[in-house]
């Protein structure tokens, strides 16, 4: 898959208003028009721009669109993965409760992430479930998460983004940022970037209404 033909499948048959609030989630915090005014940038120029950013990712980092996508998803299946409730032990004889819903999601997420060539409704798919699934690890507060809402509705991108940005990881030589966000053509600012485009597809393309 190339860039244009993600943005062409993500974006290509939203409205003006779903690019619009792109738009205004990633001119001016995340790529910058340095000669245009951002009010003014027509929605084939910021395509033209997002094109032009994940071209340039893939340069930077040496890996094709397609390994960055899943790269992607093996950052976002860590993300929301850590406080899913497991399926529970049992002694032999004992009847087995069901598996928490929470883990049957995310064990469903994580099986298109290991697919060896995703379809776009799978990652489509894979998106919705991480999302609705941190967002509700962001509401309990550190709760292993049981059951979860997995409305759109119920995605706070703006919440998520300030999590994602603040979420911190043991490292080998200690704590550090989940996301490194300074490095501009780097993958984890393209997983923010990624996100977006995909949320934005989510919210107004009505996908995957049903998980």
């Amino acid at each position: 898959m190339t860039a244009k033909e993600l943005l062409d499948l993500s974006l290509g048959g939203l409205d003006d208003e779903a690019i619009d609030f792109l738009k205004s989630k990633i001119i001016g915090e995340y790529l910058d028009f340095y000669y245009a005014d951002p009010s003014s940038v027509s929605r084939e120029i910021f395509m033209e721009k997002l094109c032009d950013y994940l071209e340039k990712v893939e340069l930077k980092t040496g890996d094709s669109l397609n390994v960055n996508l899943q790269k992607y998803m093996s950052g976002m299946k860590n993300l929301a993965g850590r406080r899913v409730a497991r399926e529970t032990r049992v002694k032999k004889g004992e009847s087995k409760p069901p598996v928490p819903r929470a883990r049957q999601f995310y064990e469903k997420a994580k099986d298109i992430r290991y697919l060896k060539d995703p379809s776009f409704e799978q990652r489509i798919e894979f998106v919705k479930i991480i999302l609705c699934l941190y967002m509700s690890e962001i509401n309990e507060k550190n709760y292993m998460i049981f059951d979860f809402d997995d409305s759109v509705e119920n995605i706070n991108i703006d919440r998520i983004l300030l999590s994602m940005k603040s979420e911190i990881i043991e490292g080998r030589v200690g704590r550090k940022k989940m996301f490194d966000l300074s490095s501009k053509y780097g993958i984890d600012m393209c997983t923010v970037i990624l996100t977006l485009i995909f949320y934005s597809y989510i919210k107004y393309a009505k996908a995957g209404d049903d998980l």
